[in-house]
């Protein structure tokens, strides 16, 4: 019976880990194209593109940069924005305060 190879993760994203950047950091040392790293870590070109272009430094890539802005961006992307605005903020404060329910509040 023929079965082709499955990739694995195809549908699921993962975050790269530290351990993959320090793979990629490796591979691109010792010349290997993107296709080949990608493959290596069963992850796309494109994912792999992206982690590549993330952690570029003085022509270089550089794994603890490339973490340090993964983690930042991923912080980032899990902030509130309706909390930065500050009239929305006391808007909804002194409405709570006055014993308005978060329904009619979010109603108005």
């Amino acid at each position: 019976m023929y079965t082709r190879n499955k990739k694995i993760n195809q549908n699921r994203y993962e975050h790269i880990t530290k351990r993959e950047r320090d793979i990629i950091s490796n591979h691109l040392s010792a010349g290997k194209k993107i296709s080949y790293i990608a493959k290596a870590l069963n992850r796309s070109k494109s994912n792999i593109s992206e982690e590549i272009r993330r952690g570029w430094y003085k022509g270089k890539y550089v794994p603890s940069i490339a973490n340090d802005r993964s983690l930042a961006a991923r912080k980032k992307s899990h902030e509130h924005t309706k909390w930065r605005n500050t009239d929305l903020q006391h808007f909804i404060l002194s409405h709570l305060k006055e014993k308005w329910s978060p329904e009619i509040i979010a109603h108005i």
